[in-house]
């Protein structure tokens, strides 16, 4: 009896062990792609600053905001119902039919994002505003390649190819570099060039992306798949639209501090929020994403189809020691914040504008709300709790609306920055609320379940 413990106890053991040793290099390519994402990004940054000014670089940020939106309303959703349901479709051995009712969805994306575009087209070309016609109309083109990319994305960070995912999206941000730099020299220093050159960086890494998505694909248990014909599209446009519904009122909270500061102030003010943003906001927004990728896999894996006990609980108590890990690191990172703001801000900006290297603080704030706010997220998808969250984002992401528009009219940068930090926290809190609320609830809805069956 002692000898088939002790056994099955070293077995347990080996399992969790391959386990943690599979989660920490998984974490470590995203870790190590991720930080050179983070340098990348910021010789991107000092580079727009070089080669464009204050106006330019505002309109470049204010284009952006046309890919935030088909991220958040198409790209996104899609992209999180292939990582969720990857593992599942494995297990069942029916990747061929998922693999299709993707390519479908994506078709259909294109479809309906190239219909609003050129209705949109239309309308500015009647109210004489060619400009953005021409900014439109290379971000739809950008927006599908990049739609494409994602599919590829998906299907590595899904299968668990870190590794690939990794080395890929690093030498994009690199090439992205390059790309823009020529595009500068010979097409001059406009927001314009700028987007010629993501466009062309998009093209090539399609086709390398379709190279080595294929290879993943290329596995025993995608040639074996039972040719049964299974309502994926159903269950991928179940777990999407509320990603959907809500992404409309969150791409016009994520634009609605460019908007307030573009035409409550000037160009030059939005370009000046963008570089504090990206200093203050983005590199703490990073490492929340590598949490959401070396996370969400495993938590996908612990709950499949088949909900118990053991698998919530298994849930809640990963929920608990991310939770104080996402902790730990925002209050490392806002004193950090406090202590060197100015040696970060006079490295991308010149003295004059030093007075403002207060608004770091709140940046790094509002990065790690919601940084805190994506974990509760991450543990409601994995237990297929997203429709909880779609009035809490909704009425959070409209009350950011309302704010950053207040603080632009009243306040201009500084009114923004602090709007955008207050909707942040209170967005965080209200997650919290309703992520405790509901796993408790399960927890003991699935207790009461397992004692009635015993």
């Amino acid at each position: 009896m002692i000898n088939k413990e002790i056994k099955s106890f070293v077995e347990n053991f080996k399992i969790k062990k391959k386990s943690i040793f599979q989660f920490v290099k998984e974490g470590s390519y995203l870790s190590i792609a991720k930080f050179f994402n983070l340098i990348l990004g910021i010789i991107f940054l000092k580079l727009l600053i070089s080669y464009l000014n204050p106006d330019q670089l505002g309109r470049y940020s204010f284009s952006m905001t046309i890919f935030t939106f088909t991220n958040l309303i198409l790209i996104g959703p899609f992209a999180a119902s292939i990582k969720r349901f990857f593992p599942i479709a494995k297990e069942k051995r029916l990747l061929k039919s998922f693999i299709k009712s993707i390519a479908e969805g994506y078709l259909l994306m294109g479809i309906i994002f190239g219909i609003m575009s050129a209705f949109c087209c239309l309308i500015l070309i009647f109210i004489g505003q060619f400009y953005f016609v021409k900014v439109l109309s290379l971000m739809m083109i950008i927006s599908i390649i990049i739609a494409y990319n994602s599919f590829c994305y998906s299907i590595q960070n899904a299968s668990r190819e870190q590794k690939i995912y990794s080395i890929i999206s690093t030498s994009e941000s690199f090439i992205k570099i390059l790309f823009c730099l020529w595009s500068l020299e010979i097409l001059g220093r406009y927001a314009i060039s700028v987007l010629i050159g993501v466009l062309a960086t998009c093209l090539l890494f399609s086709l390398i992306n379709t190279f080595f998505t294929l290879r993943i694909l290329l596995i025993a248990e995608f040639s074996s798949s039972k040719e049964i014909q299974y309502n994926w599209k159903k269950k991928l446009i179940k777990y999407s639209w509320p990603f959907t519904s809500w992404g409309v009122f969150a791409w016009a909270a994520n634009s609605s501090d460019k908007w307030a500061l573009f035409y409550f102030d000037s160009p030059a003010t939005a370009g000046l929020y963008s570089i504090i943003y990206q200093i203050g906001y983005l590199p703490i927004d990073y490492l929340s994403v590598i949490f959401s990728k070396t996370i969400s896999p495993r938590l996908n894996q612990i709950v499949t189809d088949d909900e118990d006990i053991t698998r919530i609980k298994k849930i809640h108590k990963y929920t608990i020691f991310l939770l104080k890990i996402a902790i730990f690191i925002s209050f490392c990172s806002t004193i950090l914040a406090v202590l060197f703001r100015k040696i970060m801000f006079s490295f991308f900006l010149n003295d004059y504008s030093q007075s403002l290297s207060f608004l770091i603080i709140f940046f790094v704030l509002a990065s790690s709300f919601n940084f805190i706010k994506s974990i509760f997220s991450i543990s409601l998808n994995a237990l297929n709790l997203i429709e909880e969250r779609i009035k809490v984002n909704i009425i959070s992401h409209n009350i950011r609306v309302i704010c950053c528009l207040l603080g632009g009219f009243y306040g201009s940068l500084s009114g923004v920055v602090l709007s955008f930090t207050l909707s942040h926290a209170f967005h965080m809190i209200w997650m919290y609320f309703v992520w405790n609320k509901n796993i408790n609830l399960l927890i003991k809805n699935n207790s009461e379940l397992s004692s009635q069956a015993m």
